[in-house]
């Protein structure tokens, strides 16, 4: 029988605007995710923790990126670190 996945308790009490600029960025430069309790103040969230939230909120990120970046401005730290979550990868 398979496992069943439980929730992060961190993922809960994070919402979108608070993962936006670190997954945008790769940076928490207003310290969000440390007022959230995600990661301690000056340090970056583990990449399974980074992974999940992208996850969760890839579709509506990318949608507002799309509106509202310019070309030059290149593609968001989460897409390139962690790939589109909507392609299926072969394996």
């Amino acid at each position: 029988m398979p496992v069943k996945r439980r929730k992060s308790k961190r993922m809960a009490t994070a919402s979108l605007e608070t993962w936006e600029l670190y997954l945008e960025c790769g940076t928490d430069y207003f310290d969000d995710l440390a007022d959230a309790g995600i990661a301690p103040k000056g340090e970056r969230p583990s990449d399974d923790i980074a992974r999940a939230a992208w996850l969760a909120y890839a579709d509506e990120l990318l949608d507002r990126w799309r509106s509202s970046r310019h070309v030059e401005q290149g593609v968001p730290w989460a897409l390139e670190r962690f790939g589109d979550p909507r392609v299926r990868r072969r394996r």
